[in-house]
Protein backbone atom coordinates (compact mmCIF):
# COMPACT_ATOMS: atom_id res chain seq x y z
CA UNK A 1 0.00 0.00 0.00
CA UNK A 2 0.79 3.70 -0.61
CA UNK A 3 1.08 5.91 2.24
CA UNK A 4 1.74 9.17 -0.08
CA UNK A 5 3.41 10.01 -3.11
CA UNK A 6 6.94 8.87 -2.00
CA UNK A 7 6.45 6.22 0.65
CA UNK A 8 5.02 2.44 -0.41
CA UNK A 9 4.97 -0.86 1.90
CA UNK A 10 5.00 -4.24 1.02
CA UNK A 11 4.23 -7.05 3.37
CA UNK A 12 4.11 -10.69 2.44
CA UNK A 13 2.44 -12.42 5.32
CA UNK A 14 3.20 -15.40 4.35
CA UNK A 15 5.64 -17.23 1.59
CA UNK A 16 6.40 -20.84 0.83
CA UNK A 17 9.80 -22.31 -0.58
CA UNK A 18 10.99 -26.05 -0.49
CA UNK A 19 14.02 -27.06 -1.67
CA UNK A 20 14.87 -30.23 -2.99
CA UNK A 21 18.71 -30.77 -3.79
CA UNK A 22 18.98 -33.69 -6.27
CA UNK A 23 22.58 -34.35 -7.07
CA UNK A 24 24.79 -36.60 -9.12
CA UNK A 25 27.02 -38.97 -7.59
CA UNK A 26 30.31 -37.10 -7.20
CA UNK A 27 28.62 -34.24 -6.09
CA UNK A 28 26.67 -35.97 -3.52
CA UNK A 29 30.14 -37.79 -2.47
CA UNK A 30 31.63 -34.32 -2.46
CA UNK A 31 28.86 -33.37 0.34
CA UNK A 32 28.75 -36.22 2.00
CA UNK A 33 32.57 -36.15 2.50
CA UNK A 34 32.88 -32.13 4.22
CA UNK A 35 33.77 -31.62 7.03
CA UNK A 36 32.53 -27.82 7.40
CA UNK A 37 28.97 -28.47 8.51
CA UNK A 38 28.36 -24.50 7.11
CA UNK A 39 29.15 -25.84 3.69
CA UNK A 40 27.66 -29.37 4.31
CA UNK A 41 23.91 -27.24 5.55
CA UNK A 42 23.62 -25.10 2.14
CA UNK A 43 23.71 -28.27 0.12
CA UNK A 44 20.61 -29.94 2.54
CA UNK A 45 17.18 -30.24 1.52
CA UNK A 46 15.55 -28.05 3.62
CA UNK A 47 11.75 -25.83 3.77
CA UNK A 48 11.19 -22.07 3.89
CA UNK A 49 8.31 -20.65 5.99
CA UNK A 50 8.84 -16.89 6.14
CA UNK A 51 7.37 -13.39 6.42
CA UNK A 52 8.86 -10.51 5.07
CA UNK A 53 8.13 -6.06 5.13
CA UNK A 54 9.75 -4.01 2.67
CA UNK A 55 9.72 0.08 3.03
CA UNK A 56 10.33 2.08 0.06
CA UNK A 57 11.29 5.76 -0.40
CA UNK A 58 11.54 6.97 -3.96
CA UNK A 59 11.45 11.33 -4.67
CA UNK A 60 11.68 10.02 -8.32
CA UNK A 61 8.90 12.13 -10.62
CA UNK A 62 8.07 10.70 -14.01
CA UNK A 63 9.16 12.27 -17.02
CA UNK A 64 11.17 15.08 -14.91
CA UNK A 65 15.19 15.01 -14.67
CA UNK A 66 15.62 16.23 -11.25
CA UNK A 67 17.56 15.04 -7.91
CA UNK A 68 15.50 12.28 -6.32
CA UNK A 69 16.58 9.87 -3.41
CA UNK A 70 15.87 5.65 -3.47
CA UNK A 71 15.85 4.06 -0.10
CA UNK A 72 14.59 0.56 0.68
CA UNK A 73 14.92 -1.38 3.94
CA UNK A 74 13.83 -5.57 3.89
CA UNK A 75 12.89 -7.43 7.44
CA UNK A 76 12.35 -10.82 6.95
CA UNK A 77 12.31 -13.59 9.25
CA UNK A 78 11.70 -17.26 9.34
CA UNK A 79 11.17 -20.17 11.08
CA UNK A 80 9.62 -18.84 14.40
CA UNK A 81 6.12 -19.95 13.89
CA UNK A 82 7.17 -23.45 12.95
CA UNK A 83 9.67 -23.37 15.91
CA UNK A 84 7.15 -22.40 18.46
CA UNK A 85 4.49 -25.18 16.93
CA UNK A 86 7.20 -27.69 17.35
CA UNK A 87 8.27 -27.13 20.79
CA UNK A 88 4.42 -27.06 21.89
CA UNK A 89 2.81 -29.76 19.75
CA UNK A 90 5.73 -32.20 18.61
CA UNK A 91 9.10 -31.74 20.37
CA UNK A 92 10.98 -34.40 18.17
CA UNK A 93 14.12 -34.26 16.11
CA UNK A 94 16.10 -36.22 13.50
CA UNK A 95 19.02 -38.15 14.36
CA UNK A 96 20.75 -34.80 13.51
CA UNK A 97 19.16 -32.96 16.24
CA UNK A 98 17.24 -31.09 13.83
CA UNK A 99 13.47 -30.36 13.87
CA UNK A 100 11.33 -31.20 10.29
CA UNK A 101 8.55 -30.44 8.33
CA UNK A 102 7.22 -32.27 5.62
CA UNK A 103 10.44 -34.81 6.04
CA UNK A 104 12.92 -31.42 5.64
CA UNK A 105 14.52 -29.70 8.24
CA UNK A 106 13.05 -25.69 7.81
CA UNK A 107 15.42 -22.99 8.21
CA UNK A 108 15.14 -20.61 11.10
CA UNK A 109 16.39 -16.61 10.71
CA UNK A 110 16.51 -13.16 10.61
CA UNK A 111 17.80 -11.11 7.52
CA UNK A 112 17.94 -7.45 7.50
CA UNK A 113 18.81 -5.40 4.32
CA UNK A 114 18.98 -1.73 3.10
CA UNK A 115 19.57 0.67 0.11
CA UNK A 116 20.41 3.88 -0.70
CA UNK A 117 20.85 5.54 -3.84
CA UNK A 118 21.31 9.21 -4.89
CA UNK A 119 20.81 10.37 -8.39
CA UNK A 120 22.04 13.98 -9.27
CA UNK A 121 21.59 15.45 -12.89
CA UNK A 122 23.60 18.15 -14.21
CA UNK A 123 21.37 18.03 -17.48
CA UNK A 124 19.19 15.92 -19.22
CA UNK A 125 21.93 13.94 -20.33
CA UNK A 126 24.71 13.57 -17.99
CA UNK A 127 24.03 12.24 -14.11
CA UNK A 128 25.71 10.70 -11.55
CA UNK A 129 24.50 7.79 -9.42
CA UNK A 130 25.93 7.17 -5.75
CA UNK A 131 24.70 4.11 -3.80
CA UNK A 132 25.09 1.97 -1.42
CA UNK A 133 23.62 -0.89 0.21
CA UNK A 134 24.47 -3.53 3.00
CA UNK A 135 22.72 -6.68 4.42
CA UNK A 136 23.21 -8.70 7.68
CA UNK A 137 21.25 -12.52 8.25
CA UNK A 138 21.67 -14.26 11.59
CA UNK A 139 20.16 -17.84 11.85
CA UNK A 140 19.10 -19.07 14.86
CA UNK A 141 17.14 -22.04 16.74
CA UNK A 142 16.71 -24.43 13.56
CA UNK A 143 19.42 -23.34 11.61
CA UNK A 144 23.24 -23.08 12.12
CA UNK A 145 23.49 -21.45 8.79
CA UNK A 146 21.78 -19.13 6.72
CA UNK A 147 19.87 -21.32 3.67
CA UNK A 148 22.35 -21.11 0.52
CA UNK A 149 19.84 -18.22 -1.41
CA UNK A 150 19.21 -16.37 1.63
CA UNK A 151 23.25 -16.03 2.23
CA UNK A 152 24.87 -13.02 0.44
CA UNK A 153 26.72 -12.97 -2.97
CA UNK A 154 29.39 -10.42 -4.01
CA UNK A 155 30.70 -9.86 -7.67
CA UNK A 156 28.51 -9.83 -11.24
CA UNK A 157 26.84 -7.47 -13.13
CA UNK A 158 24.69 -5.17 -10.50
CA UNK A 159 27.69 -5.41 -7.34
CA UNK A 160 31.29 -5.04 -8.14
CA UNK A 161 31.84 -5.47 -11.65
CA UNK A 162 35.83 -5.97 -11.41
CA UNK A 163 34.43 -9.70 -10.21
CA UNK A 164 32.25 -12.63 -11.81
CA UNK A 165 29.44 -13.41 -9.62
CA UNK A 166 30.29 -14.96 -6.64
CA UNK A 167 33.80 -14.84 -7.02
CA UNK A 168 34.89 -12.32 -4.33
CA UNK A 169 34.95 -13.14 -0.19
CA UNK A 170 34.25 -13.32 1.93
CA UNK A 171 36.42 -10.92 3.86
CA UNK A 172 40.13 -11.58 2.58
CA UNK A 173 40.02 -14.89 2.12
CA UNK A 174 41.69 -16.29 -0.98
CA UNK A 175 40.53 -19.42 -2.70
CA UNK A 176 43.50 -21.65 -3.71
CA UNK A 177 41.59 -24.18 -5.52
CA UNK A 178 39.13 -22.06 -6.92
CA UNK A 179 35.79 -23.50 -5.83
CA UNK A 180 34.08 -20.52 -5.93
CA UNK A 181 30.34 -22.33 -5.88
CA UNK A 182 30.40 -21.35 -2.51
CA UNK A 183 31.50 -17.85 -1.96
CA UNK A 184 28.46 -16.35 -0.02
CA UNK A 185 27.98 -14.48 3.38
CA UNK A 186 26.12 -13.76 6.36
CA UNK A 187 26.62 -10.00 5.60
CA UNK A 188 27.65 -7.54 3.12
CA UNK A 189 28.77 -3.58 2.62
CA UNK A 190 28.39 -2.41 -1.00
CA UNK A 191 29.06 0.91 -2.28
CA UNK A 192 28.90 1.84 -5.69
CA UNK A 193 29.57 5.84 -7.83
CA UNK A 194 28.33 5.89 -11.63
CA UNK A 195 29.01 8.91 -13.88
CA UNK A 196 26.31 8.60 -17.14
CA UNK A 197 26.45 10.56 -19.95
CA UNK A 198 25.24 11.14 -23.63
CA UNK A 199 28.43 10.05 -26.14
CA UNK A 200 26.11 10.20 -29.16
CA UNK A 201 21.92 10.00 -29.61
CA UNK A 202 21.62 6.36 -28.40
CA UNK A 203 24.48 5.71 -27.68
CA UNK A 204 25.56 6.58 -23.81
CA UNK A 205 28.64 5.83 -21.91
CA UNK A 206 29.45 5.83 -17.77
CA UNK A 207 32.69 5.79 -15.23
CA UNK A 208 31.95 3.64 -12.46
CA UNK A 209 34.08 2.84 -9.42
CA UNK A 210 32.37 -0.65 -7.10
CA UNK A 211 33.69 -1.40 -3.94
CA UNK A 212 32.54 -3.49 -1.31
CA UNK A 213 32.42 -7.51 0.10
CA UNK A 214 30.87 -9.78 1.84
CA UNK A 215 31.62 -11.67 5.39
CA UNK A 216 30.79 -14.68 7.60
CA UNK A 217 29.11 -13.80 11.53
CA UNK A 218 32.41 -15.85 12.81
CA UNK A 219 35.62 -17.77 12.12
CA UNK A 220 35.33 -20.61 9.74
CA UNK A 221 38.00 -22.98 8.90
CA UNK A 222 37.10 -23.62 5.70
CA UNK A 223 37.04 -20.09 4.70
CA UNK A 224 40.36 -18.33 6.84
CA UNK A 225 39.81 -14.44 7.47
CA UNK A 226 36.40 -14.88 6.13
CA UNK A 227 34.75 -13.21 9.46
CA UNK A 228 33.50 -9.62 9.65
CA UNK A 229 35.98 -7.74 12.25
CA UNK A 230 35.50 -3.79 12.72
CA UNK A 231 39.12 -3.48 12.73
CA UNK A 232 39.55 -5.45 9.41
CA UNK A 233 36.82 -3.69 7.62
CA UNK A 234 38.84 -1.23 5.52
CA UNK A 235 41.71 -3.71 4.10
CA UNK A 236 39.04 -5.94 3.92
CA UNK A 237 37.64 -3.90 1.29
CA UNK A 238 37.52 -4.47 -2.58
CA UNK A 239 37.71 -2.04 -5.11
CA UNK A 240 37.67 -1.78 -8.66
CA UNK A 241 36.59 0.30 -11.51
CA UNK A 242 35.99 0.65 -15.34
CA UNK A 243 33.71 1.93 -18.34
CA UNK A 244 30.51 0.91 -19.53
CA UNK A 245 28.63 1.17 -23.49
CA UNK A 246 24.72 1.46 -23.12
CA UNK A 247 22.50 1.29 -25.95
CA UNK A 248 19.23 3.62 -25.09
CA UNK A 249 16.30 2.22 -27.06
CA UNK A 250 13.77 3.82 -25.28
CA UNK A 251 11.98 0.85 -24.28
CA UNK A 252 14.95 -1.15 -22.47
CA UNK A 253 18.89 -0.47 -22.44
CA UNK A 254 21.24 -2.42 -23.20
CA UNK A 255 24.38 -2.41 -21.34
CA UNK A 256 28.29 -3.71 -21.35
CA UNK A 257 30.34 -2.59 -18.51
CA UNK A 258 34.21 -3.45 -18.87
CA UNK A 259 35.56 -3.23 -15.32
CA UNK A 260 39.48 -3.98 -13.54
CA UNK A 261 40.32 -5.21 -9.77
CA UNK A 262 42.09 -1.70 -8.15
CA UNK A 263 42.22 -3.17 -4.47
CA UNK A 264 42.12 -6.99 -3.99
CA UNK A 265 41.67 -8.20 -0.33
CA UNK A 266 42.69 -11.47 -0.94
CA UNK A 267 45.92 -10.33 -1.89
CA UNK A 268 48.68 -10.36 1.04
CA UNK A 269 49.60 -7.19 2.99
CA UNK A 270 51.52 -4.76 0.69
CA UNK A 271 50.53 -6.41 -2.19
CA UNK A 272 46.67 -5.52 -2.27
CA UNK A 273 46.97 -2.36 -4.63
CA UNK A 274 46.89 -4.23 -7.84
CA UNK A 275 45.61 -1.39 -10.38
CA UNK A 276 49.58 -1.37 -11.33
CA UNK A 277 49.60 -4.84 -12.30
CA UNK A 278 46.44 -5.22 -14.51
CA UNK A 279 46.58 -6.29 -17.93
CA UNK A 280 44.43 -7.13 -21.02
CA UNK A 281 43.18 -10.87 -19.26
CA UNK A 282 42.39 -8.55 -15.81
CA UNK A 283 39.35 -7.04 -17.74
CA UNK A 284 35.79 -8.36 -16.59
CA UNK A 285 33.04 -8.26 -18.63
CA UNK A 286 29.50 -7.81 -17.48
CA UNK A 287 26.55 -7.77 -20.10
CA UNK A 288 22.77 -6.70 -18.85
CA UNK A 289 19.51 -5.27 -19.58
CA UNK A 290 18.97 -1.83 -17.59
CA UNK A 291 21.19 0.05 -15.29
CA UNK A 292 22.54 -1.89 -12.57
CA UNK A 293 20.96 0.68 -10.20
Amino acid sequence: WKQNKYIQHLFNPIEVNAVKIYPDSSIKASIDAMADKRLKYQYTDHFILNLKYIFVYNSQELNRRKNFTFFRANIETAGNFLYLTKKLFDDKKNPEGDYEVFNLIYSQYARFELELRRYIYFNRTNNLVLRTSGGWGIPYGNSKQLPYEKSFISGGTNDIRAWRLRTLGPGSYYDTIIENFDRVGDISIKFNIEHRFQIYKFLHGAFFVDAGNIWLNKPNIQFPEGEFSINKLIPQIAIGSGFGLRLDLNFFIVRIDAAIPVKDPSKPKGYQWVINDAKLSSVVFNFGIGYPF
